[in-house]
């Protein structure tokens, strides 16, 4: 009985790392595609004093 215990509590230990593996990773693609939306936009904060450079079309 407890090597079936350790199997299952083996598997969700498992599970739960590729669940938060993966919502980090959908969490880290909707940062980079809101930065660079931000970049193509021209809305990024900078220090003060620092030159911006806008792409113009």
């Amino acid at each position: 009985m407890s090597l079936v215990l350790e199997a299952t509590s083996r598997g969700f230990l498992q599970l739960g790392l590729l669940l938060a593996s993966d919502v980090l990773l959908i969490i880290c693609l909707f940062g980079v595609k809101y930065l660079m939306e931000a970049i193509h936009a021209g809305n990024i904060y900078s220090r003060p004093g620092e030159v911006l450079y806008r792409y113009e079309y």
